[in-house]
């Protein structure tokens, strides 16, 4: 004897598990099973390259491209700076026109200051800061950037804040000056 542990079913499961194998080779004498046409003992040709695996890289070949006339893969042709720029612009203005219905609510300042930032293009120039958004509801952005804009100050530049500043320092020193103490 062997004295190996072992059963048909395990023999059955290795058996099938490997029968893409060159090597697959079960002692006819420790063999519990019997001997089928679907069971070999003997050595099996590499069969991995006839059945893959793996489709998906067929399937994204597929998908990803088609075929030219020698057979080879042919991407569709990349659109100039210039056609990029063309459809970038009319897909702005689109948004643009469709911001017009929300001036009276919000105010033509507003509006714009909005357009301005949601209409910023990418680097490669073929999207805006808009089409980059996962979801987009007009009207519900408008409503939190309304919101932001009561919260944050409005009219404010970062240029004008510097300006301020200095109005109220000179102000605040002919106060002091005159005797005044406190705003009027």
């Amino acid at each position: 004897t062997f004295h190996i542990l072992t059963s048909a079913r395990i023999q059955a499961t290795w058996l099938d598990a490997t029968s893409r194998r060159k090597d697959c080779i079960i002692d006819e004498k420790m063999c519990l099973l019997e001997v089928s046409a679907s069971i070999q003992l003997t050595e099996t040709p590499l069969m991995s390259e006839e059945m893959p695996q793996s489709k998906v890289k067929k399937i994204k070949e597929k998908k990803n491209s088609s075929t030219g006339e020698n057979g080879q893969a042919v991407s569709p042709p990349k659109k100039s700076l210039e056609e990029r720029e063309k459809e970038l612009a009319i897909r702005q203005q689109e948004f643009y026109n469709s911001l017009v219905e929300y001036v009276l609510t919000y105010g033509k300042e507003m509006v714009r200051a909005f357009y301005n930032y949601w209409a910023e293009p990418n680097k490669s120039r073929t999207k805006f800061k808009k089409e980059m958004q996962a979801t987009w509801d007009t009207k519900l952005r408008l409503v939190t950037w309304a919101g932001n804009e009561e919260r944050f100050g409005r009219g404010t530049t970062k240029l004008e804040a510097p300006v301020n500043k200095v109005r109220e320092l000179e102000e605040a020193e002919n106060r002091k000056k005159l005797g005044i103490h406190g705003k009027d």
